[in-house]
């Protein structure tokens, strides 16, 4: 009997094991079954993202008698958009709403579109997890379809048109975006689709200006898979031995011509032009040949180039633009009617050189011109990187920035500054208080602060002289040696004003511009503990000039940055421009000690605390960073020699080490932001020194 149970027990135990088996089998068929599904549509893996992962793809049979609208060409923000439906949510942003992936068929069951690519997959899922996205229709501003029209060569026109006005909630295209890249196709190229598609928005990369329709499309750029996996190294300007590529695959006959006719052209060896190899080689588009039938790898070439130029041809949605800034070139735009991607936001100006297409021939006199002042150089390049990798890098950030501009035109009230969109923003920088032109009360005077470490004698003439100026409300002394008690209070000057000692617990540069509590005025004078030979009114002069100009740094020592071979060199030497105030003597706000502490570029402190040398030019880049602006200089004074030796008593060693400390923080900021001017602040008397002390307020400034 027992012998029996044991058998019917032990046959229930293998019964449930065969059971088990056989639901995780059926579990992985039903699993195979949706991958064939999805992969007859396209790449399965961007579906599993998009949660439709384990459903079957509905789908649509489309009505052949489905009613067609016209594409309105003078469609606008205005009078095409139901803009009731864009209302701001509470956090500043519109609903975007997906609608659901579906396999669209004709009344015969055949597919009446390709499928899906690989990258409009990635757009909708780049979409569908941003903050934009709305599951609710009637929270969304803007209905996306999931229809891959990215190609125009890949699908019909008439059945794209269909399988649209098919929508449950088409309603004319209203408030609906499709999103193309490539608009045209042989023989027409045109510059946008050309197929019925109502009142909806259309992304594209080829517009030029008769075909985009101003605040209501969006241009966006040629993005191609193809060349991703090129491996574009870093190559430093000084390195491209080309000095101007024209690299395209077809031109117009006339513009070919000239390219490889004309004298300003021929004359030059770094000047190179290329198109289709004859016979064409394997993998033919990643190769060009020049006039001489010599072999060079595209896009790879454009790595030795430092201009590229882009000119008319056949199809306006070109790829070369995406690939020169990729490649580090700068773009030379000869194409009139063109519309640049996201020109709504970016200001093309700073990152490209245009040329009008009659004034072909003068091109290499304008970017040699360019290239002898190699800051402005400099500035295009990285001006152009700094486009490439937040806005072109790949099609997520394409989306995202459609998205953002989208909900700038509906919720105007969001809109970010032109410096967001077109400069480098320091990360996690607070917003700054300069929104709105700021003249500080000239009553409430400047705390100046005194960084000091074992000078304290010479120290103590500095507080002095300071405390003589009229409008220092307080001089707090930071003492920057942790091992050694500051000097007791007999030992310290009698002044008019009150002088506050903090004792640093480290000893660090950066302490000179840490947002100490004592500082209550708006305005700070930084002043080195050697700086002896400024004179009470210079100080009030330099005081009143930065009330008027409270965003900016105002001092009296001046530096300037030059560019030598395409790096970047730090100039002592007294000349008319100036892009930095040292603050061993300046005036500024103290929310720049805010940045300073918790916004400044990762690494850019530790280095400064590690050299001890450079946390003034490192707060000129912060300041310019942050207003766009140059410091402004006061007073014709041309010395300033320190009353004792310091830090910087070693000059040439000191010249090497603030040359590598530009460039450091360039490259942490992302680009040189520094800028250059002619200008100085003066009296208006400031040469009468014959006049009566009450005519000239500012009698004992520094002379030449």
């Amino acid at each position: 009997m027992k012998r029996v149970k044991r058998a019917i027990h032990c046959r229930e135990k293998y019964c449930m094991v065969l059971c088990l088996c056989l639901v995780t089998l059926f579990f992985f068929l039903m699993i195979f079954k949706e991958i064939d599904i999805l992969s007859k549509v396209a790449n399965y893996m961007p579906y599993k993202n998009l949660s439709i992962f384990g459903k079957e793809i509905p789908v649509v049979v489309v009505d052949s008698s489905v009613h067609l609208t016209v594409t309105d060409k003078a469609c606008t923000y205005w009078n095409c958009i139901n803009s009731y439906k864009c209302i701001d949510d509470g956090e500043g942003k519109i609903g975007v709403y997906i609608y659901d992936i579906v396999r669209y068929v004709d009344e015969d069951l055949k597919d009446m579109l390709t499928p899906m690519s690989a990258e409009f997959a990635q757009f909708l899922w780049t979409i569908k997890q941003s903050k934009y996205a709305v599951s609710q229709l009637d929270k969304a501003c803007i209905l996306i379809p999931s229809v891959d029209l990215m190609n125009r060569a890949t699908f019909s026109g008439e059945k794209a048109a269909r399988v649209l006005a098919s929508l449950p909630y088409w309603n004319n295209g209203t408030n609906h975006l499709i999103f193309n890249v490539i608009p045209g196709v042989e023989p027409e190229f045109l510059s946008t689709l050309d197929f019925h598609l109502g009142n909806s928005m259309i992304t594209g990369s080829g517009f030029t200006q008769r075909s985009y329709r101003r605040t209501f499309d969006i241009s966006i750029p040629f993005y191609n898979p193809h060349k991703q996996h090129l491996n574009f190294e870093t190559h430093k300007p000084s390195s491209r031995d080309i000095f101007l590529i024209v690299s395209q695959r077809q031109y117009y006959s006339n513009v070919y011509n000239q390219l490889t006719n004309h004298e300003s052209f021929t004359s030059r060896s770094d000047v190179v032009v290329l198109t289709s190899c004859s016979p064409p080689l394997p993998l033919g588009e990643m190769n060009r040949c020049d006039t001489r039938g010599q072999h060079y790898s595209y896009p790879a070439v454009l790595l030795d180039a430092k201009f590229c130029l882009i000119t008319r041809e056949r199809q306006f949605a070109t790829v070369h633009l995406h690939n020169i800034l990729r490649a580090g070139c700068v773009p030379v735009v000869s194409l009139d009617t063109y519309i640049m991607p996201f020109q709504d936001v970016l200001d093309w100006r700073r990152a490209a050189v245009f040329v009008n297409e009659n004034n072909l021939d003068k091109v290499v006199d304008i970017l040699s011109s360019i290239l002898s002042d190699g800051n402005t150089y400099s500035q295009l390049v990285d001006q152009g990187n700094f486009y490439y990798k937040n806005y072109f890098q790949d099609i997520s950030r394409i989306a995202l920035v459609t998205l953002e501009i989208l909900n700038e035109r509906a919720l105007p009230h969001t809109a970010k500054s032109y410096s967001h969109w077109n400069r480098p923003i320091i990360p996690s920088q607070p917003p700054s208080p300069f929104f709105v032109p700021l003249v500080p009360s000239q009553k409430s005077g400047f705390t100046a602060v005194i960084l000091t470490y074992n000078r304290f004698e010479v120290m103590k003439q500095v507080l002095v002289n300071v405390a003589k100026a009229s409008n220092v409300a307080k001089i707090i002394v930071i003492w920057n040696n942790p091992e050694t008690n500051p000097p007791g209070d007999g030992h310290w000057p009698e002044v008019s004003v009150l002088v506050q000692v903090i004792h640093s617990k480290y000893n660090r540069l950066s302490n000179r511009f840490y947002p100490y509590d004592e500082i209550e005025t708006d305005c700070i004078l930084s002043i080195d503990d050697d700086i002896t030979m400024v004179t009470p009114a210079e100080l009030d002069f330099g005081y009143r000039v930065w009330v008027e100009n409270a965003d900016r740094l105002v001092g009296f020592p001046p530096r300037y940055h030059s560019v030598n071979n395409f790096e970047l060199k730090y100039v002592s030497e007294w000349i008319s421009n100036i892009s930095m105030v040292l603050t061993g003597v300046s005036f500024y706000h103290k929310y720049y000690h805010f940045l300073f502490t918790s916004a400044l570029p990762d690494g850019i402190k530790d280095w400064i605390d590690g050299h001890m040398n450079c946390e003034d030019i490192a707060m000129n880049f912060l300041i310019a960073n942050s207003t766009g602006k140059a410091p402004i200089k006061v007073l014709a004074r041309k010395k300033f020699k320190s009353s004792a030796t310091g830090l910087s008593s070693d000059m040439s060693s000191h010249l090497v080490a603030r040359d590598i400390c530009l460039r450091h923080f360039n490259e942490a900021f992302g680009q040189t932001i520094l800028h250059s001017v002619e200008f100085r602040a003066d009296p208006v008397l400031f040469k009468e020194q014959d006049l009566i002390d009450d005519m000239n307020l500012y009698y004992s400034d520094g002379a030449l």
